[in-house]
């Protein structure tokens, strides 16, 4: 079972998308460096404040589906760096963040593709909770 926690910002008191993220996530976002974070930070909010929703496309937008990899499963990008999830319900919110690493490459490796398998494989069967 993956616990995952709510991710709040005191300046988004409502956000349109609730984030909630594992631990792997949040020590592979503290594996960056303090600049690389920000920035990472700063998307997330303005994501959060607008909705999700508004972010997804098939082509050159931060939020995109995998489903070619795995049902309902969606990456955040920001450059290299990638955080799986998925939404818990049909409008898009809240966003449950299970996995999170940083690329080695343009192309989706075998293992990341096993690692974003893995997480529709947690969504799938449920296998996580909010720490609330």
């Amino acid at each position: 079972m993956i616990i995952v926690r709510e991710w709040k910002f005191k300046e988004v008191p409502r956000p349109n998308t609730r984030l909630w993220v594992s631990e792997v996530v949040v020590d592979a976002l503290a594996d960056l460096d303090g600049s690389e974070r920000n920035r990472i930070a700063k998307l997330l909010k303005r994501y959060m404040e607008r909705g999700f929703w508004n972010f997804i496309a098939e082509f050159d937008c931060p939020i995109k589906s995998e489903h070619g990899i795995a049902k309902g499963v969606y990456r955040i990008k920001y450059e290299l760096f990638r955080i799986i999830g998925f939404f818990d319900g049909n409008d898009h919110t809240p966003f449950i963040a299970i996995d999170a690493f940083l690329k080695h490459g343009q192309d989706v490796s075998e293992p990341e593709k096993e690692r974003i398998r893995s997480v529709g494989k947690v969504k799938e069967s449920r296998a996580w909770r909010k720490n609330e």
